[in-house]
């Protein structure tokens, strides 16, 4: 093992510049006249469309476990991760992402065997989803390790959509999962070191598979930039980014609990937590689930095209009120519950 005091700052910029390269990482591209190599890259936007741009930082100890650098499958896994929180970003505008710049904070004791297979997870989430990192940064860090990506991506300007579109009687749609990252962070810090050294990524718990790898709707993102008003990411808590957008567009909501979506797998967590089901599904969750706004003459035909271009269902869970009318879940028994918008804070 090498540490990456022994190879240097420019020795592992090779060894990354390497991977980016690789046979199987995205190719050089018409729009990209200069890559990484040099003091910036040089990118050419497709005329008559509109630049999206997103950043996201994640720091070991606050959003992920430093049990995820002491594997080589588990740090790769942390790499595709995050990539995963910035492409939900541009999912939930509707555009296609493009370009990354990626800047890493690391100590001098690190193995740089470490460092490869994290940015390898990166690279090759990337070059799925049709992204090449073009550059970055590397600085030395006393405290604790963290990745900084800047994403890009690029839509027509009519089709971008955005938090603050949504419009009186228009139905609420869910694209995922709400609540089963959060259950899944909670089986993992109750982990001991011998659970740690037993995971395995394909066999492990599904709701430790939601948090250590979400899934990114970007086709679904593009299908709704054809008909959503308004939609949203969600990575602070289904109750929490809702009110995100129901401010942005200055409306109220109610939600219906018999519609929201939820597994047996995590049903049966629940119970088995003595913990009641809305307080799962509402709870603080990064499950990266897109949460969008349509006029309710259109859900039969965005759920078809869903299902038909992007492989996905949509769970209708409410729809837009006025804003004097508040934010209210209905009861199973018909009943009208105010709702808090609890979610995730960082400070």
């Amino acid at each position: 093992m090498t540490t990456l005091k022994e190879v240097g700052e420019f020795g592992l910029i090779e060894r990354i510049k390497r991977l980016c390269e690789a046979p199987w990482a995205s190719r050089p591209r018409a729009d990209l006249p200069l890559g990484i190599g040099d003091d910036a890259a040089i990118w050419r936007p497709t005329f008559g469309e509109d630049a999206v741009l997103t950043c996201d930082v994640q720091v070991m100890g606050r959003h992920f476990f430093p049990q995820m650098l002491e594997r080589a499958d588990l740090s790769a896994c942390l790499g595709r991760r995050c990539a995963a929180v910035n492409l939900s970003d541009i999912a939930a505008m509707g555009a296609q992402p493009r370009l990354a710049l990626v800047s890493l904070g690391l100590t001098e004791k690190i193995a740089v065997e470490t460092v490869e297979a994290l940015y390898r997870g990166l690279v090759e989430a990337f070059t799925e989803t049709g992204v090449q990192i073009v550059g970055g940064n590397l600085t030395s860090t006393e405290g604790p390790l963290f990745v900084d990506i800047t994403l890009i991506g690029q839509a027509k300007a009519a089709q971008l959509v955005r938090r603050s579109g949504a419009q009186l009687g228009d139905s609420i749609g869910l694209i995922g999962a709400c609540g089963a990252s959060a259950a899944g962070l909670a089986i993992l810090q109750a982990f001991s070191p011998q659970d740690w050294q037993a995971l395995e990524l394909a066999t492990c718990h599904p709701l430790v598979r939601s948090y250590l790898q979400p899934a990114v709707f970007l086709a679904a993102g593009r299908v709704l930039s054809l008909y959503a008003h308004a939609m949203i990411d969600v990575s602070d808590g289904l109750l929490a980014d809702l009110d995100h957008l129901l401010k942005a567009s200055g409306v109220g909501a109610r939600l219906v609990e018999t519609q929201i979506p939820c597994s047996d797998t995590l049903k049966r967590w629940s119970i088995e937590q003595k913990r009641g089901l809305l307080e799962t599904l509402f709870a603080p969750s990064d499950d990266y689930s897109l949460l969008f706004c349509a006029a309710s003459d259109q859900k039969q035909a965005i759920a078809e095209a869903l299902h038909q271009e992007a492989g996905v269902s949509v769970s209708w869970i409410g729809e837009i009120t006025r804003a004097q009318d508040g934010y209210l879940l209905e009861r199973t028994d018909t009943s009208l519950q105010a709702v808090s918008p609890q979610g995730w804070k960082h400070f």
